[in-house]
């Protein structure tokens, strides 16, 4: 325990070694990790809903939803603030919407376990129906992903061949394997005018009315092994990420981009989402099979071979292996990132978070967390604007300093230390040029502008 304190009325508040707990006189509450936010770093997948909702698979928490600013946190640690419908496994797998509004998620394990949540009123608990072996199929276990079709099917995918689909219109579970309709262990699903794409090795298998048909790739002369992802855009394009790149069918060429035709982040793209607010597609690819390794995302507008591309080295994507992607209702895209949390993007600038209160109350009343400008006080750049030479200082300049300098549009232009907290950077080459700069401090997260004018 490290402080108490009581609050106006009357609650007692203790802080301790990763916890918060409050005492009302009768409850005890804690607040921890897994009950007040993104639990883990590690995640599985994120779905953002028709409502904008975030619906977070994380990798040791369960399944988190994020209705801004509030979240709700479904997994066995929680502290029982929320349902945890899965006490037998920690790890969340996926989230979809069904075209009734129903909202289904999936955990990890040898007792698979699948959620739907009626019309995605996720707070009215007692309406939420729960699926594991013993009320879907028997074999239903490990599911990895869930995806609905707009016809009223929920295909899960499996860690083995097994795909499982529950029909609503007769409440039925059906197990398909190599024997009745699946060719390949599937990587990937995806929903479309009533059918299903199932992606895997070489091929995919397309579900449509109780009857299956298949794309196979060898046959048709492509060189596709593994398909990671199948999205749809607007006009009906399917959109493939591929260890062989990002490849697109109009219903009669099939197209590729991959390094050697274009500026993409890596050939293996993990993930692929459609924006239709900005007409942009964005791609997830890293190269981590073979050193160096790399890795970002990419976006452009369908057409050509130029993308605008962020690699982790060179921007703030806080890692190079991007997993998955997710468009909001605002445009933002949402970057999952292997063992480093999201990170949000928005090539018009992120909207949509003034829903967040950045206050907070203290015995004097209310007080603003540092805003932006007011970062400048404790990191301090001298001269500002600077046209030589700049000097980078903490407000406890004895200590040690490590920095990054950004462009605006996030590019990584250098990174600078000092044992003596104080860290000069020479800005009168070439290589800085006129414009508004972000410096960061990279232990604490302080950050200032610099202007550069020569």
């Amino acid at each position: 325990m490290n402080s108490c304190y009581i609050d106006v009325n009357g609650v007692a508040w203790i802080s301790g070694n990763g916890e918060v707990s409050s005492f009302d006189g009768i409850t005890w509450k804690k607040y921890t990790r897994y009950n007040t936010g993104l639990s883990e770093n590690f995640n599985e997948d994120i779905f953002i809903d028709s409502k904008n909702r975030k619906w977070i698979a994380n990798g040791n928490g369960g399944v988190h939803v994020f209705e801004c600013p509030n979240w709700e946190i479904y997994g066995p640690w929680n502290e029982g603030r929320f349902p945890s419908p899965q006490n037998m496994s920690t790890v969340g797998t996926s989230a979809c919407e069904a075209p009734n509004g129903d909202i289904w998620f999936t955990y990890d394990g040898s007792d698979g376990y699948a959620v739907k949540v009626p019309g995605g009123n996720y707070q009215n608990y007692s309406a939420w129906e729960f699926f594991d072996k013993t009320n879907s199929h028997p074999w239903f276990q490990e599911p990895l992903e869930v995806e609905s079709t707009d016809s009223g099917q929920v295909f899960f995918r499996t860690f083995w061949t097994n795909t499982y689909m529950y029909n609503y219109a007769n409440n039925t579970w059906s197990l398909f394997d190599l024997s009745n309709g699946i060719t390949s262990t599937p990587s990937c699903m995806e929903g479309k005018d009533g059918k299903m794409y199932i992606g895997h090795f070489e091929g995919i298998d397309v579900y449509e009315n109780g009857i299956w048909s298949h794309i196979n790739f060898p046959l048709l002369g492509l060189p596709i092994t593994h398909v990671y992802d199948i999205k749809f855009d607007a006009v009906g394009n399917m959109w493939l990420g591929t260890v062989e790149g990002l490849w697109k069918y109009d219903g009669t060429t099939w197209t590729n981009w991959n390094e050697s035709n274009s500026n993409i982040a890596a050939n293996n793209v993990w993930a692929v989402e459609i924006d239709p607010i900005n007409n942009l597609i964005y791609i997830g690819a890293h190269e981590t099979f073979n050193f160096p390794y790399y890795g970002g995302i990419s976006y452009f507008n369908g057409v050509g071979n130029i993308f605008t591309t962020y690699l982790e080295a060179t921007s703030p994507i806080s890692h190079k292996q991007v997993e998955d992607l997710a468009i909001d209702t605002l445009g933002n895209i949402w970057i999952l990132t292997q063992s480093e949390g999201f990170n949000i993007f928005n090539p018009n600038s992120i909207l949509g978070f003034d829903c967040i209160d950045h206050t907070f109350q203290t015995g004097g009343g209310t007080t603003s967390i540092p805003s932006f400008t007011t970062f400048q006080a404790e990191l301090m750049v001298s001269p500002n604007p600077a046209s030589d030479r700049v000097v980078v200082t903490e407000n406890e300049s004895n200590k040690p300093i490590a920095i990054d300098v950004y462009s605006v549009n996030g590019n990584l232009m250098g990174s600078y230390f000092s044992m003596d907290g104080k860290c000069i950077i020479d800005v009168a080459s070439d290589y800085y040029k006129n414009g508004i700069y972000i410096i960061k401090n990279k232990t604490n997260g302080r950050a200032a502008k610099l202007s550069i004018l020569k």
